[in-house]
């Protein structure tokens, strides 16, 4: 797995991931993928780094969706679904008792 492409596309799901210069360090550091690694460190240009992206793996014959698994395995986002399950237990904290709300929390977490 290329480390400099994990890295923009860790970039393009949180803009927060990385900062300008990091990126730019990313670049300066790229081989192969500088052409990705450049582009996104501008945060301009995102679509420009998305195309190359998809020509980094196109060329290379890697695997697209390992890269999206290893960012979900480590993604700091937190989805909409997960930001409501969190609000609904906040809830339920306030107004359960404690073995209702433990109940309830194992059995969504279970999901």
């Amino acid at each position: 797995m290329n480390k400099h492409i994990l890295t923009v596309m860790k970039w393009l799901n949180d803009k927060e991931s990385a900062t300008k210069e990091e990126l730019k360090a990313n670049a300066a550091n790229a081989d192969a993928a500088a052409a990705v690694a450049l582009a996104a460190a501008n945060a301009a240009e995102a679509d420009s780094a998305i195309f190359w992206g998809d020509e980094y793996f196109y060329r290379t014959g890697e695997n697209k969706q390992d890269y999206i698994d290893e960012i979900n395995k480590t993604s700091t986002v937190t989805t909409d679904k997960q930001s409501k399950i969190d609000d609904l237990l906040d809830l339920a904290f306030e107004l359960l008792p404690r073995d209702e709300y433990e109940k309830l929390n194992t059995i969504i977490q279970g999901l």
